[in-house]
């Protein structure tokens, strides 16, 4: 019941699915509150158990008006594991409920509403998980922190080692708000946290001078700065790597496998 104002239309016939390197499917498609179902009813033919917060993006397009009417047109379904699925939808009318139901769906920010949380089972727990295994745990970690124990020593110290973003470039080294937020939430009250900069004085300072805090700077200066700090070269081998993943995963069906090691 969560859901009900969020599906606009839960049940439609006669949407043809269309995905790379496979046959199109005619089917019913069935939208619940976490997934997106579509199947032929027939034995043999591929059925899509899509989950919603997979889709990364929706994008609509409407079919060329005949006559002065558009009638029906696709959407785009795009997943954050590099899948696209079209769904065709014969009117205009079903397009944008569909569309409209499927972005209320995949932008839900409530985690009590994700499916591992909301999944109420509707068979009894016959064992807990819990007891399945005896671990040692280390008794010198804080005591709201349960750690396999690995090796044993004999430090007592109870502290809790993490990894924080470097400093804002500037005299005082202040951290961006959100980072200086996780932080206070760890160090509790009353205690105090210490940050060891494992840089040496001469890289902090070559980042330092890397900042251009100077707004009279001209844009071929800036560009040379943003160049030679090695920025641009870091996204563009980023870029790269991606765009090789994805080539790799279409022409191969790579898809199908479920571990892909970069």
């Amino acid at each position: 019941m969560e859901f009900i104002e969020l599906i606009h239309i839960n049940k439609l016939d006669g949407v043809i699915l269309k995905y790379p390197h496979q046959d199109n499917v005619d089917g019913t498609v069935c939208i619940t509150g976490h997934h997106l179902i579509l199947s032929s009813r027939k034995e043999g033919v591929h059925e899509l158990w899509l989950l919603h917060k997979n889709i990364d993006c929706i994008e609509k397009k409407e079919n060329k008006p005949i006559s002065g009417v558009t009638q029906g047109g696709s959407l785009f379904l795009k997943c954050k594991d590099l899948r696209i699925f079209q769904l065709d939808i014969a009117t205009t009318n079903e397009l944008n409920q569909m569309a409209q139901t499927l972005e209320n769906l995949s932008g839900l920010q409530d985690p009590g509403l994700f499916y591992p949380f909301f999944y109420r089972h509707m068979h009894p727990i016959v064992e807990n998980g819990y007891t399945l295994y005896r671990m040692a745990c280390f008794a010198r970690k804080p005591e709201l922190l349960g750690v396999p124990q690995l090796w044993k020593g004999s430090s007592g110290a109870q502290a809790v080692l993490m990894r924080a973003g470097q400093p804002l470039y500037g005299p005082k080294h202040r951290r961006c708000r959100p980072d200086e937020a996780i932080l206070n939430a760890v160090v509790a009250a009353g205690t105090k946290g210490i940050i060891y900069d494992l840089r040496s004085s001469n890289s902090i300072s070559q980042q330092q001078n890397k900042a251009c805090n100077d707004r009279e700077i001209s844009s071929d200066k800036w560009i040379s700065r943003l160049e030679s700090c090695g920025w641009p070269e870091s996204v563009r081998n980023s870029l790269h790597t991606a765009c090789i993943v994805a080539q790799h995963i279409h022409q191969t069906h790579l898809f199908f496998s479920s571990v892909l090691f970069v």
